[in-house]
């Protein structure tokens, strides 16, 4: 992580409230290297733009370059931080913990954290990046989808099991209707037999 850091004076400006104006000045940014559990609990824990107290040493890297389109050997440095302790700074924040082992403390308005590990993380976000491939993919299945129930059509009859309405279950259900039913198409088809075989003069 790159931690900013830098002191505040006092100017001779003043506000609208007639209060002086305070800027900050000599502004160093250091990059902080952090290891191990450090490394996890400070992922987990921090966002930009929090204030956080750093404990540990300087070192300088030290490297050579080769510049571009030249044979120049160059030397570069880099002043880093190795971090021994990360602590959020609550002059103005409140904080909730929990350790590694079974002791904890949270205040009454905020809710215990829970403690993640470094292959929680990984997995966090090796889902998110499967998610938005997924999402790339959507298309493509739902037209396979939509070619496999075409297909089913043109080659098949699709039979659909639809419901009785109240008028065919109540035939279904009176056995002296539907003998009389019977009846009166017996009588209809003897009524026309009759017209069929009687000639006019």
């Amino acid at each position: 992580m790159r931690v900013a850091t830098s002191r505040r004076v006092m100017t001779n400006d003043l506000d609208p409230n007639g209060k002086p104006v305070w800027e900050d000045t000599d502004s160093l940014y250091l990059d902080v290297e952090c290891w191990g559990q450090l490394a996890v609990n400070t992922h987990v824990s921090l966002k930009k733009g929090l204030p956080v107290i750093v404990v540990g040493r300087l070192v300088t890297e030290k490297w050579e370059e080769t510049l571009e389109n030249s044979k120049d050997v160059v030397f570069r440095y880099r002043t880093i931080m190795k971090a021994n302790q990360v602590a959020l700074e609550l002059s103005r924040h409140q904080a909730a913990w929990k350790a590694s082992n079974v002791q904890e403390h949270s205040l009454d308005e905020l809710d215990a954290p829970r403690v993640k590990t470094a292959d929680e993380i990984a997995e966090a976000e090796n889902g998110a990046a499967a998610t938005t491939a997924d999402s790339s993919d959507s298309g493509q299945s739902h037209g396979e989808q939509a070619a496999d129930h075409s297909s089913g059509a043109s080659d098949g009859v699709i039979q659909r099991s639809m419901p009785l309405n109240r008028q065919q279950t109540a035939h279904l259900e009176d056995p002296n209707q539907q003998n009389a039913q019977r009846s009166q198409q017996q009588e209809d088809a003897e009524a026309a037999e009759l017209s069929e075989d009687t000639v006019p003069y």
